[in-house]
């Protein structure tokens, strides 16, 4: 696959095609994607996993692991442009040496692949990763080891509070991330779909099923 996506015109139907044929490519967005939202900064250069089924026709997806360097942990923000990050051509740190950052910068050449990237990210902002959902994820984990964290803290001197640098961040993140993907991509500016379904059937956004329990959605 490096092969091919170093010598061939990564815009045409053709490389579509043959990428489609060895890699899971909604898998393989999604992966970027989410690692683009969880600003994952001990990543490309390092903890990458991957893995197909040894079929004639198995596919390569990617295995996301080893996140604790993300949601601003270290004194990293919400602010870090991880789409820049994650397709430099320059090394801005020991995590993204050009060699870790060619295979996404290459397959978003495809036109294709590259408004797919962009939708899903999009979608995710719009579900998976609305503000009010993250939030209430890291609430319910923190309360659930609320008692251990008490006793944690007495064992080994430690004072703090985390999950505000948590929520922080799930708060902020979505607008910065837009931005980033505006810019690098020159999308240009934001839209705003609205769908009312009440009764009946379901409408197909992307990737996202709008059922209707989810209306009014925006």
């Amino acid at each position: 696959i490096i092969d091919y996506i170093s010598t061939k015109n990564m815009t045409t139907d053709s490389a579509f095609r043959y990428l489609d044929s060895t890699i899971d490519l909604e898998e393989c967005i999604l992966y970027f994607a989410a690692q683009a939202y969880y600003d994952n900064m001990d990543w490309p250069g390092t903890n990458i996993k991957f893995w197909r089924d040894r079929a004639s026709k198995g596919k390569w997806r990617w295995i996301i692991i080893d996140l604790d360097f993300g949601f601003g942990l270290y004194a990293h923000g919400a602010f870090e442009d991880h789409i820049q990050f994650m397709f430099s051509t320059v090394e801005t740190r020991y995590s993204n040496p050009p060699w870790s950052t060619f295979f996404q910068r290459k397959i978003v050449q495809n036109p294709v692949i590259k408004n797919r990237f962009i939708n899903r990210i999009a979608d995710l902002l719009n579900s998976n990763f609305q503000t009010s959902r993250v939030v209430g994820i890291i609430n319910s984990l923190a309360n659930r080891i609320a008692p251990e964290i008490t006793k944690h803290r007495t064992r080994w001197s430690i004072a703090g509070e985390n999950t505000t640098k948590l929520t922080t961040f799930a708060q902020e993140r979505p607008a910065y991330l837009r931005t980033h993907v505006r810019n690098y991509f020159g999308c240009g500016s934001d839209g705003k779909i609205s769908v009312m379904s009440l009764t009946g059937g379901t409408v197909k956004l992307n990737s996202l099923t709008v059922r209707p329990v989810d209306s009014p959605f925006e």
